[in-house]
């Protein structure tokens, strides 16, 4: 099985993300924007992996909302892993132990990642409850640790997972069901996301990295009216 890495470094691509990321959070038009802090948590499965790696997941975003519409999105999100455990194999060519025996090996994935995104309202603008469709486009950063336990000093693994990290630009789309309250808005959402776009290097191992599929609550807090509400106060 081969994987696809590369060293957790910022590329020219991943610079040039990080210079549209400013631009596009400065030069947005957002003095006529009502703004909402919106943190979340959720939980989020590994496509890319049998068996899946999983993860409680944990962010922040900031929301424009330009209209009924359309809102822009600044995120932030970082996943906690859940370890994942499995046995390899270690062997030795000491004719007195036995020739192998099992090593027991921990596998913690954890992604952090940076994005912009767009959330489009599909359903009826004037409605307290309504469908979005949700667009990021970002960068991931990826670390697979890997920590084996077996007797090091007389068995070697033949060929070992090693910790692994990379990083890139990433897309995500997904779903969202919000429902408007009286100091704030509650929602629930559904994304999908690739892994780190990159240019690749091969690597045996025995995974991936990770694409995870996402299931997010959060809730909206408004922290900033429209202008031309502000006036009419």
């Amino acid at each position: 099985m081969q994987l696809y890495s590369e060293p957790c470094s910022l590329n020219s691509d991943m610079k040039t993300f990080l210079y549209l990321f400013v631009m596009a959070s400065c030069l947005i038009d957002i003095s006529f924007a009502q703004t909402f802090a919106e943190p979340l948590v959720g939980y989020q499965k590994d496509l890319n992996n049998k068996p899946s790696f999983a993860h409680v997941n944990a962010g922040i975003q900031l929301a424009f909302k330009k209209n009924n519409h359309y809102e822009f999105l600044l995120q932030l999100q970082k996943s906690l892993p859940l370890s994942q455990a499995g046995i390899d194999s270690a062997f030795t060519p000491n004719t007195a132990l036995p020739l192998y025996i099992g090593a027991n090996k921990t596998i913690k994935p954890s992604i952090f990642s940076l994005a912009v995104g767009h959330r489009f309202k599909i359903t009826d603008s004037k409605k307290t409850t309504g469908l979005f469709i949700l667009l990021y486009t970002g960068l991931s950063f990826q670390k697979m640790k890997v920590e084996y336990k077996y007797d090091k000093e007389n068995y070697t693994i033949l060929n070992p997972d090693k910790t692994l990290s990379k990083s890139g630009v990433y897309i995500s789309t997904g779903i969202e069901y919000m429902r408007s309250l009286k100091n704030g808005r509650l929602f629930l959402q559904l994304c999908i996301s690739t892994e780190p776009l990159t240019r690749i290097t091969a690597y045996p191992a025995s995974f991936h990295f990770m694409a995870p599929l996402a299931m997010n609550l959060g809730y909206s807090l408004p922290i900033k009216k429209k202008n031309h509400e502000k006036k009419k106060v």
